[in-house]
């Protein structure tokens, strides 16, 4: 697994060394980058107008904006795309790690690696580390939160051990939330198909409320802000 992170990392640090730029313009890239931006210089959240908007959820530019104030905080302020890129680039290596961890749980571990490798080595995917896009990050917390749930779902009953990946459940996808909302439909999708596994109740109800209630938290502080400054 190791070898498969470290490859699909790599390949993806090559691709923005050669390519990576900083995106403008009217595209989901310069939008995402003036938004960015726009957090860094204290404006809040607003459009290319410079209007407080909602149009797109708020965790990919806020997090891009994190990142910029590290790159900025470190003599990177000329570089902001690279150092984007060399996150994302990482990103994408969790990714393979929790797809190759997934595919071993469920089919073996020749199908694990079949998976890992096609995520590490997929031209697009291999792309988008270089993009200011939200595939990046919401990918990996997605594929980290099935990966869990892929493990809880062949446990025993739930004791203290369980309680790691609970948490980890919650750091993710509570954050994919306020990346792409729609993702908030795996908590029916668990509880429905847990029911229909028969997998321990107790587990079930425990991961269903962890998810219901990561996603409702995370997502709580965007709505109260709508309501406030956009009024919807």
């Amino acid at each position: 697994m190791g070898a498969v992170v470290a490859i699909a990392i790599v390949v993806r640090l090559a691709w923005v060394a050669l390519l990576e730029r900083t995106p403008i313009g009217l595209s989901d890239p310069g939008l995402y980058n003036d938004a960015a931006t726009r957090l860094v210089a204290g404006e809040g959240y607003r459009s290319l107008l410079g209007e407080p908007t909602a149009y797109y959820p708020p965790g990919y530019p806020a997090v891009l904006s994190w990142i910029y104030r590290l790159a900025d905080g470190i003599g990177l302020e000329g570089h902001r795309a690279t150092v984007v890129g060399a996150f994302q680039s990482v990103w994408w290596g969790v990714s393979a790690g929790a797809v190759m961890l997934t595919g071993r749980w469920v089919a073996g571990a020749r199908v694990g690696l079949a998976a890992g490798l096609v995520i590490a080595l997929w031209p697009n995917l291999i792309a988008h580390a270089g993009a200011h896009l939200t595939e990046s990050l919401f990918v990996m917390l997605v594929s980290v939160c099935i990966a869990v749930l892929v493990w809880l779902a062949d446990r025993g009953p739930l004791d203290r051990r369980g309680i790691p990946a609970l948490i980890v459940l919650a750091l993710t996808i509570g954050p994919a939330v306020l990346i792409r909302p729609q993702v908030a439909a795996v908590v029916f999708a668990v509880f429905a198909t847990w029911l229909l596994a028969r997998v321990d109740l107790r587990r079930t109800v425990a991961v269903v409320v962890v998810l219901g209630a990561s996603s409702v938290l995370w997502a709580a502080p965007w709505v109260v802000r709508n309501q406030d400054v956009v009024g919807g």
